[in-house]
């Protein structure tokens, strides 16, 4: 005789094959969600390796400002172009505009890549890179004084992602330059929807603001900077998705100084080549005027102007080396 199965039996069975879709549901989803996350992940580790690059060549830039002639104005490195900005047709040729960083509020342009003489960077999104720069690095010397030394500091605050101030322009911690990738167009948190086909100039319909923070503005010297938001969109595309990369006082100064006493030791050594002499300190500091790098068969102006215009001698002691010296060691120039 057949036995049929009892109802009991027929239900447990019924519930293990509805165990097994939910868990199989449940395994998809996560796959999928995990999924998604990956592609996020790798766009931003991307982006992030865009914005190192365009960091990287600007700095370079900036070290090599006085080789570059960009104006008859006597300046050493450290000096940042201006944003690139788009001309009446709306088109950006990628060149730093003339002038800069106006008083008041402020609104950040593009990244002027020919004019640093770099690739013309572009983020995952294929849009261009935004930046911006204190109002003490840029090259216009508006306002004065236009010199660069260990004094000069940021003029622009970086908030973390959660508000607080990680960067502090009125404590003398602001970031010197600062550069965006916007990503997609977005609703941002404030309700605004962005449109990519107007205006390129139009900074609120490329970078976002969180926590009350607006990318899209700021102001020198003061807390009203910019933000490092998290990369987070919901599936309404409203949130927060730039990726920044600042440069820092702690970034360039150093690599400043490295140079700055590079060229002091060129100019002493060439100066005990052709003058059979080393010059005289002046209180313990390099001097900058003749007659001290003049003298019979020699000529003047082997020291850069800029390092005189600059200050720089006040930062250095200079310690003559012996006669029998052929060259300035590491304890002829010194920083203080």
């Amino acid at each position: 005789m057949i036995r049929q199965p009892t109802l009991h039996k027929q239900q447990g069975v019924t519930l293990l094959i509805l165990a097994v879709i939910m868990i199989l549901a449940f395994a998809t989803f996560a796959v999928s969600k995990l999924s998604i996350n990956d592609v996020k992940i790798k766009k931003v580790i991307k982006t992030q390796a865009v914005l190192k690059e365009a960091k990287e060549a600007l700095i370079a830039y900036v070290m090599s400002y006085p080789e570059l002639k960009v104006s008859s104005t006597v300046r050493g490195p450290g000096y940042f172009p201006c944003p690139d900005l788009a001309d009446v047709n709306g088109v950006l040729d990628g060149k730093s505009q003339s002038g800069c960083n106006p008083a008041g509020v402020v609104i950040p342009g593009h990244y002027p890549w020919k004019t640093i003489g770099s690739l013309d960077f572009k983020d995952t999104a294929n849009e261009s890179l935004w930046y911006a720069v204190s109002e003490t690095f840029d090259n216009t010397g508006n306002p004065p004084p236009d010199v660069i030394n260990v004094d000069t500091v940021g003029s622009i605050s970086l908030r973390k992602n959660d508000g607080s101030l990680k960067n502090n322009a009125t404590t003398n911690t602001g970031i010197v330059a600062i550069i965006i990738a916007p990503g997609k167009a977005l609703t941002r948190l404030d309700g605004y929807t962005q449109n990519r086909n107007g205006d390129p100039n139009n900074a609120v319909d490329y970078l976002d603001i969180k926590n009350g923070e607006d990318n899209a503005v700021f102001t020198h010297n003061s807390e009203q900077g910019f933000i490092q938001g998290d990369f987070q969109l919901d599936t309404n595309n409203v949130g927060f998705n730039d990726e920044i990369i600042a440069i820092t006082y702690n970034d360039i100064m150093p690599l400043i100084q490295k140079r700055v006493a590079a060229q002091m030791k060129k100019a002493i050594i060439d100066f005990r080549a052709n003058c059979n002499v080393y010059p005289e300190p002046v209180v313990n500091k390099l001097p900058v005027d003749a007659p001290q790098w003049s003298g019979t068969g020699c000529a003047t102006g082997r020291l850069p102007e800029w390092i005189k215009k600059e200050g720089w001698q006040n930062y250095y002691r200079y310690t003559k080396p012996a006669p029998t010296n052929t060259s300035c060691d590491d304890n002829c120039i010194q920083a203080l």
